[in-house]
């Protein structure tokens, strides 16, 4: 800062050439766009001589009034709005009379401010110089795009793996040749409206030809060619239609998992997440162990053995991501939280039990923030704390009750788009979306069975859209759930079939928005795509 201002009065004995255009350099268009202006979220505090008196933000392309004693620095574009007016000496500035210049030490020292990606909201943690984020945001894998053949608007790295297995776009029928068969229709065109599928199905269709032209006048080419379109269009919209009806319903994509321990099995599976490579970590509850499995339930690998030594785990019960990959694991019977490599190396540990700051009473729920801490439900201690992963108490709240922003025996929590916390408050029978300081924001779901009602609630995730999904261990089922306590949609019966459930405990969203759920009591995990309706 010392720098900036032994400049300042250098600056001013420099000599500019009058701009081509309005005082300062904007014409009518860029004057309108002025207050349309991009923010900035910097990382740290803007140092106070680097701040526009106007805007109050750092400097972007700073000017000086010459007029002034000291000489007074704004934003180009700042000054520009208030129609070239000085805020301190108030006067109207001309650079034809040498009243403005450019101060490009204050324009170069805030560009090197560091700054939040513009799409830290949708999840990337780039942090950078000011000057460079805008080439940081073309490039970002967390920014918007749309699919080009549904329509949706995801991260760029969504949109980039879902493009081409889109069920909307347009693949050819190796049989019959139609090029314009959308992929998710593709099946049922086979088996029902492919005109190719049999010497049966050709039949029928030229009956169908035959009996359409005794309907109308001769010329026979051209109206076969007509009614021959008229097929392929209705075989079309058939098809479409019968997509969209399945499009409507919950569908079971695979299941996976048995009784047991060995590799690939479980032992009632309790906390599940989804890893930035699509791998699915499932914490292996009565195997005291974690297993790490890829998307169509393979063992990748897996850690952990009966015990309370480093790597050792007793029922462990949650488990969360954090920014860096490692495998953040609520350890339930030894009132600790330990962050694991995937190859199950102990990064780091806290906790012992106690109700102290910083101690634990069987932590059954895990999530990270935006900022990476450590959000930890406290199951017996009837609290949130949130931590940082060397252990360091940075906030708590909650007291056992029913009040508003108490818990009985809260159990998982996630974090939404906005950074506030979802608390699964189990033995309440609710749902309650708290701040970090611990205000209670809303809260919806009393006990019971109807829609929006809960029995025992335990596991919950936040979908692309922002839907709540929360899994319900004693109604064994699953319900998606506006954040204002709105039943969306739910599916789930109590039993050992596919889509039904016994005492389903933990739930994530892959990369692909399936919903993928741990069946405690059946020991597997059932991965879920729910009605495209709701994330259309």
């Amino acid at each position: 800062m010392a720098a900036l201002e032994q400049q300042q009065p250098q600056l001013a004995q420099l000599q500019f050439e009058p701009e081509e255009h309005g005082h300062l350099g904007y014409d009518h268009q860029e004057l309108e766009q002025a207050e349309q202006a991009p923010r900035f979220e910097y990382c740290e505090p803007v140092p106070e001589p680097l701040r526009c008196p106007v805007c109050n933000d750092a400097f972007i392309d700073a000017i000086m009034c010459s007029l002034c004693d000291p000489p007074t620095t704004f934003c180009r574009r700042c000054l520009a709005s208030r129609l070239d007016k000085c805020t301190r000496c108030d006067n109207l500035l001309s650079r034809e009379r040498r009243e403005v210049f450019d101060n490009p030490v204050a324009t170069h020292m805030a560009d090197t401010l560091r700054v939040y990606c513009r799409y830290r909201v949708g999840g990337c943690h780039w942090q950078g110089e000011r000057r460079r984020l805008g080439e940081h945001c073309g490039e970002c894998s967390k920014r918007p795009s749309v699919c080009i053949h549904c329509g949706r608007c995801r991260a760029f790295e969504w949109i980039s793996r879902h493009q081409d297995r889109c069920g909307h776009r347009l693949v050819t029928c190796t049989a019959c040749g139609r090029d314009n068969v959308q992929a998710r229709c593709l099946k049922y065109h086979a088996r029902q409206r492919c005109a190719r599928r049999s010497l049966a199905a050709e039949r029928d269709e030229l009956k169908e030809i035959l009996s359409r032209l005794q309907a109308r006048d001769p010329g026979l080419k051209d109206v076969i060619l007509e009614i021959s379109s008229e097929l392929k269009a209705e075989a079309r919209e058939l098809e479409i239609a019968e997509a969209d009806a399945r499009d409507r319903e919950w569908e079971v994509i695979r299941v996976f998992g048995s009784e047991g321990g060995s590799s690939g099995q479980f032992q009632n599976p309790r906390g599940v997440a989804v890893d930035q490579e699509g791998h699915i970590i499932v914490v292996d509850y009565n195997n005291h162990r974690v297993q790490v499995m890829s998307h169509d339930g393979k063992m990748i690998s897996k850690f952990g053995t009966e015990g309370s030594g480093n790597g050792q785990f007793k029922t462990p019960c949650g488990v969360a991501i954090d920014q860096e990959g490692h495998i953040i694991v609520a350890d339930m019977r030894n009132h600790r939280v330990q962050a694991m490599s995937r190859d199950g190396k102990v990064i780091s540990k806290f906790g012992s039990y106690g109700s102290g700051d910083g101690q634990l009473k069987s932590p059954a729920g895990v999530a990270i923030d935006q900022d990476g801490h450590i959000i930890v439900a406290d199951y017996d201690n009837h609290r949130v704390q949130v931590m940082s992963r060397d252990g360091k108490m940075i906030s708590k709240f909650g007291t056992e009750g029913s009040g508003d922003g108490q818990f009985k025996n809260p159990c998982g929590v996630a974090i939404d788009q906005e950074g506030h916390i979802i608390v699964a408050d189990e033995s309440n029978h609710r749902v309650q979306v708290m701040s970090h300081d611990g205000k209670m924001i809303s809260k919806f779901g009393s006990h019971g069975s109807g829609d929006g009602q809960f029995k025992t609630p335990c596991g919950v995730a936040i979908d692309q859209e922002g839907h709540i999904i929360i899994v319900e261990y004693n109604n064994h089922r699953v319900q998606v759930m506006s954040r204002d306590g709105k039943m969306i949609s739910k599916f789930g019966s109590q039993g050992s079939r596919d889509g039904q459930f016994k005492n389903p405990y933990g739930v994530a969203i892959d990369q692909e928005g399936h919903i993928i759920v741990t069946d405690q009591v059946n020991h597997r995990v059932q991965v879920l795509r729910m009605p495209r309706v709701l994330d259309a």
